[in-house]
């Protein structure tokens, strides 16, 4: 009793602070035989089951078994042929908290070892110890248990005795679990579970655990887990504590996947956590790692009335985890938010998708791009630029309708304005570049346009410049066709400003050298020099005039005298020769001539005029045959001694209307007679000068006149008188 008191003393100094903790020591001293049963509770409150196959002893004083000393003692054999177990079970509302008995365990044949088991409201808690036959065994076991139990073969003999334990009362794990998670916010690879709803009946702590499925197993009594933030997979404890609001943030997880937690509630008994075993769940996912696509660029777009943006390279994901099957797949497509022309311009993407094992756990963010939509250059079409002649301007001019080329269908797009049209140059060339100002275009969808002002070409031709102030001089037939002019030449269509002056060395040429009216005459020779002169032409002026017929003369022929015979008929003497034809042409004299006297009347230097004589020939058409004329006398006679002084003397006109004129060409006197047709001298008169005229007096009809010079020679000539 010393020993109980002393031990008991003992462990009210070491525990009595927190708990009623006590020490006590069974050595079946006062168990008497009939006292005991199979089922006993003994003075110190050990509840002792002992199966009904079981049979057993008490012995009394000290017995040595197996070398061992065992005081007043139980002896139990089992004569069940699978053995059997007896039960050492803590007082009624105490749990062991530690527990020391002496076992021998005595068997003649079997070699199997009888077992220990520690429970604990029906559960078992700790190791299994073995305890081999024919073997002294001091049991000793600590922590928070109810019950003992200890498996003895069949046939086997189990000795026991000087139990010695602690007890307190019982502690039970927490009622109920935990509810009521709420977990913040979740990143790819992070979870935080920030709080929880302690359980109804309360607990001394939890012990949170992750897991990628959701499968637990409930912590065994006594655990005392470390805990770990960083998953490393698998049921792995990450939070191990008393808060309810551990906001415990586990790392080191996989994207967009879901994971489970389980808190489990415990209560701290006699320093062993005791945990209920249904747990609190909960779960949550990790967001989704966002991949991205490179290698694409997006390029800017002519306005085309359409959203369709052009996006070039080869798509490829950024962000996939080493390790992770993901590819890129679907059929973007691209576009503009409007189609109407901007610069940076948002594209937006959509049709790629994700597959592959690890698909689930990213989002894909479609591209986005941005780009310019440029204006569409629409051009004027349908209209023709129109050579024109040099004018000094840059002035030109189209035809044809102008439309525009290039509008997108449904766009509502007008061609207006007022347009001019330039040359590049005033001055003359061929293809010559016509800008164009002043067109304009309006409307709703103007603005998405941009209007190239048409270039055109044409050319500019030279003026062309006359030569005037010349006129071409009519000439007589010559034979070749050098033509003249007069006047002063002068250009004509000059414009003004304009410097060129006219030049060269003019020839002037009848278009045929024959005989004609208003033959042309064609210019050569004349140029024209200056600054401007390349943008002018010089048309050589084309004039006109006549050739007249050039006139033949002949010679060789001398007309005769002949004495009044009262007709006019004229002989002439000699071989007619032409006078005038152009060496070699073709030109023959001819015809049957006639002469005749201007009168038939006594007269000196009578005219005698020609007809008769023709030419032929082939340049006959180019000559005018002047008909010879002559002069002879025409004489009286009135006696046959007439002397030579007759051709020194003309008496005219014969026949005369009264005045008589008398020419002499010696320089002598001369006596005069007239007489009448009788042969009465009605005048006498002497001549002292070479002309001499007197009044024929009496009537109409023949009078005779005579003339003697001082040498007596003498000239008769016959006069009528009309």
């Amino acid at each position: 009793m010393k020993k109980l008191f002393t031990l008991l003393l003992l462990h009210s100094v070491l525990f009595c602070s927190t708990h009623a903790y006590a020490q006590i020591l069974e050595d079946f001293d006062d168990e008497v035989g009939p006292n005991f049963t199979k089922n006993h509770i003994t003075s110190t409150g050990l509840r002792l089951f002992i199966p009904e196959t079981c049979y057993f002893g008490y012995t009394h004083g000290a017995s040595t078994i197996g070398g061992h000393i065992f005081n007043t003692s139980v002896l139990i054999g089992s004569a069940n042929s699978s053995g059997d177990t007896i039960i050492i079970k803590a007082p009624e509302s105490k749990l062991f908290t530690s527990f020391e008995g002496d076992f021998y365990y005595a068997h003649s044949e079997n070699s199997n070892p009888a077992i220990f088991f520690l429970f604990k409201n029906g559960k078992r808690v700790g190791s299994s110890v073995n305890h081999d036959y024919n073997t002294y065994l001091r049991f000793i076991s600590t922590g928070a248990f109810d019950e003992i139990r200890y498996y003895i073969p069949s046939g086997g003999l189990i000795y026991y005795d000087n139990f010695e334990f602690v007890v307190d009362d019982i502690c039970l794990e927490p009622s109920s679990e935990a509810t009521n998670s709420v977990f913040g916010t979740s990143t790819i690879n992070s979870l935080t579970l920030t709080s929880f709803t302690a359980p109804s009946g309360g607990a001394d702590g939890y012990v949170v655990f992750i897991n990628t499925s959701n499968s637990f197993e409930a912590p065994s009594e006594g655990l005392t887990p470390t805990s770990n933030t960083q998953y490393s997979g698998g049921q792995q404890a990450v939070y191990y504590g008393a808060s309810t609001s551990p906001n415990v943030t586990v790392s080191a997880l996989e994207p967009g996947t879901t994971y489970y937690f389980k808190v489990y509630a415990y209560n701290d008994c006699h320093g062993t956590n005791t945990y209920e075993s249904t747990g609190l769940s909960a779960n949550d996912m990790t967001a989704k790692k966002a991949l991205t696509i490179t290698g694409l660029s997006a390029g800017n777009k002519i306005y085309d009335g359409n959203t369709t943006a052009i996006i070039s390279g080869t798509p490829s994901l950024s962000g996939v985890i080493s390790g992770h099957t993901v590819t890129l797949g679907g059929t973007p497509s691209y576009n503009f938010t409007n189609s109407v022309i901007g610069i940076d311009k948002t594209i937006s993407t959509v049709g790629y998708s994700l597959s592959g094992t690890d698909a689930s756990k990213y989002v894909l963010l479609q591209p986005t791009f941005s780009a310019d939509i440029t204006t569409k250059e629409l051009t004027v079409a349908d209209i023709t630029a129109e050579n024109k002649v040099y004018d000094g301007s840059t002035t030109a001019s189209t035809t044809g309708t102008a439309a525009l080329s290039g509008v997108v269908e449904n766009d509502q797009v007008t061609l207006g304005g007022t347009p001019t049209f330039t040359f590049a140059s005033a001055d003359v060339a061929s293809s010559i570049s016509i800008s164009t100002s002043g067109y304009s275009i309006s409307g709703n969808d103007a603005s998405n346009y941009s209007l190239t002002q048409p270039t055109l070409s044409a050319d500019i031709t030279t003026k062309e410049l006359t030569v005037v102030d010349l006129s071409a001089e009519n000439k007589v037939y010559d034979g070749i066709a050098t033509a003249s002019t007069t006047g002063t030449a002068a250009l004509e269509g000059l414009m003004s400003n304009d410097e060129v002056t006219l030049g060269g060395t003019p020839s002037f040429t009848f278009a045929s050298t024959g005989v004609g009216s208003d033959i042309t005459v064609n210019t050569s020779g004349y140029s024209i020099s200056g600054n401007d002169a390349s943008n002018y032409s010089l048309s050589q002026p084309v004039l006109s005039a006549d050739i007249s017929a050039k006139e033949l003369t002949i010679s060789g022929l001398t007309a005769e005298n002949k004495e009044f015979d009262d007709n006019t008929e004229a002989t002439v003497s000699g071989t007619p020769v032409l006078e005038g034809a152009i060496s070699g042409d073709d030109v023959t004299l001819g015809g049957t001539p006639e002469y005749t006297f201007a009168s038939a009347d006594v007269g000196a230097d009578i005219e005698i005029t020609t007809k008769g004589y023709s030419i032929s020939g082939d340049d006959a058409d180019n000559y005018n045959l002047i008909q010879p004329t002559f002069i002879a006398n025409i004489t009286t006679v009135l006696s046959a001694d007439e002397s030579s002084l007759v051709d020194h003397i003309l008496i005219y006109p014969n026949p005369t209307t009264g005045t008589v004129s008398i020419k002499y060409d010696l320089n002598d006197a001369l006596s005069l007679r007239v007489f009448n047709s009788s042969g009465q001298q009605i005048k006498s008169e002497t001549i002292l000068s070479s002309f001499y005229q007197f009044e024929l007096i009496g009537s109409s009809g023949m009078y005779f006149i005579e003339l003697i010079d001082r040498e007596e020679n003498k000239a008769n000539f016959k006069i009528v008188k009309r």
